[in-house]
């Protein structure tokens, strides 16, 4: 049985544990990222990410607990309608406070006017595309002009709120594509908790079907290519690039996302990865279980 390269899942999954749906305490959350960062798992996840707002209490916790032997990995995040000031303080108290005990991976927030002023801290930055279509490209596009001077790669967030309804195939088709015509990283955030496309059931009843995360990496690869113009006939040509990435989203055989999976060559996957960056998950073990089980991860020993 032929495996995909290791590098195709290496530091993919940023622990977001903290967020919902898993509201993790941040006591808890520190604890089980230290567990992992010396587990099994530990090359294939990124850093723990905190709320801006939550910040005081991770000060809290990391005066408390023992010194570890490394900082702790984290990334600060100011959800859309997070003044940015709090982001700011945010930055500015770990860097004061606890200096010794993190290391400031990066910072995230939302396309708005003055985003541009996070470049000073020269820390890698995730801008948040808003889920509007008619904005997407352009923001795309304003981020990608950062992104030739500064760490700066493009965010979308995957996973449904109570404001904001699931990204359709067609936008997040929509948002590969644009990124990887302007050569940009990007990183997405909840949602994909499931290797294919799942239905889960919503809070206020129903179901709403999640994007697998092995489909939005093929989806990746693919689009990757319709950039570079390297895509195959492997699909109809009739399909327009949109419609052929929307189709890889989409897809549900296991067996056939796997086998794509595993015909990735070495140069696939780094193309990939160049843009598919990371993407954020309150359960980590989720995917990590999924696709161990579909024979794409080893088993934890």
């Amino acid at each position: 049985m032929s495996m995909v390269p290791p590098s195709l899942f290496h530091r993919l999954l940023d622990d977001a544990a903290v967020f919902p749906p898993g509201l993790a305490p941040v006591e808890v959350a520190v604890a089980e990222f230290r567990e992992r960062a010396n587990g099994p798992y530990a090359e294939l996840i990124g850093p723990l990410v905190i709320g801006a707002g939550a910040v005081d209490e991770l000060i809290d916790v990391l005066r408390e607990a023992p010194s570890a032997a490394e900082p702790l990995p984290v990334c600060v995040i100011a959800r859309r309608g997070t003044e940015p000031v709090m982001l700011t303080e945010a930055v500015e108290r770990l860097s004061r406070e606890v200096p010794q005990q993190v290391t400031l991976t990066g910072v995230e927030l939302a396309h708005r006017r003055g985003w541009r002023d996070a470049l000073a801290w020269e820390v890698p930055i995730a801008v948040e595309i808003g889920p509007s279509t008619e904005a997407m490209l352009t923001q795309i596009g304003d981020v990608a002009e950062a992104a030739q001077h500064h760490r700066v790669r493009a965010k979308l967030r995957t996973q449904s709120t109570p404001q904001v309804p699931l990204p359709r195939p067609e936008v997040l088709a929509g948002f590969l594509l644009g990124c990887a015509r302007r050569r940009l990283p990007f990183k997405l955030t909840g949602g994909l908790h499931h290797a294919v496309p799942t239905d889960v059931p919503t809070p206020g009843g129903g179901t709403e079907r999640q994007h697998g995360l092995l489909n939005v990496l093929l989806a990746t690869e693919l689009a990757v290519r319709h950039a570079r113009g390297a895509a195959t006939d492997m699909e109809s040509e009739a399909a327009t690039p949109l419609e052929r990435v929307v189709a890889t989203i989409t897809e549900r055989d296991a067996d056939y996302l796997v086998q794509r999976a595993r015909d990735l060559t070495d140069d696939q996957v780094s193309g990939l990865r160049e843009r598919f960056t990371a993407y954020g998950c309150c359960g980590v073990l989720d995917p990590i279980t999924e696709l161990t089980a579909l024979g794409l991860l080893s088993p934890a020993s």
